[in-house]
């Protein structure tokens, strides 16, 4: 999970100059909320929160339930707004979920940004298509054709998209 942090006038810390996604990454999101909660005036200076669930991660991700995270998170950053971001390297940024949807639709990532489609696929995987998708793996044409569906790339995530087009 990446949280990216706008803080009311800059993104650092003013005591070592450390960014608040390289805190996520150093110390875990756990740590991080409970700092926010129990000292450290800066937190509460954050104006927006964005969080961008992450699978490929090299720590566990919060076993939390939608609403218990955010709740966490809530307290942590009173007054934020929060919206959920998804993307991948390969397919830049997909869908956002704004502060207004985030109660409305719980566990969803949005809908797609401007200029991008997706669909789901024959077997419930993410299709992504965007003038932003890559063209190609480097020298790797089999990965490259297992990559795409119908000229959809397949972001290799179940998803379910609703009535309203916004994924889940």
């Amino acid at each position: 999970m990446v949280v990216a942090a706008k803080l009311s006038g800059d993104l650092c810390r003013p005591r070592g100059g450390r960014i608040f996604n390289r805190a996520v990454a150093r110390h875990g999101f756990d740590h991080v909320l409970h700092s926010c909660r129990y000292g450290d005036a800066w937190w509460r200076r954050i104006a927006a929160v964005t969080i961008c669930p992450a699978f490929a991660w090299s720590r566990p991700a919060p076993r939390w339930s939608h609403r218990s995270w955010l709740g966490l998170i809530r307290n942590a950053f009173p007054g934020a707004q929060i919206s959920i971001a998804y993307g991948s390297t390969e397919a830049g940024s997909v869908c956002t979920l704004g502060p207004d949807d985030i109660d409305r639709k719980p566990g969803s990532v949005g809908l797609p940004v401007p200029g991008v489609a997706i669909e789901e696929g024959a077997n419930g995987e993410m299709l992504v298509s965007s003038p932003m998708v890559f063209g190609s793996y480097f020298r790797n044409e089999a990965a490259t054709s297992r990559a795409f569906e119908r000229g959809f790339f397949r972001t290799g995530d179940l998803a379910q998209i609703d009535e309203e087009g916004i994924a889940r």
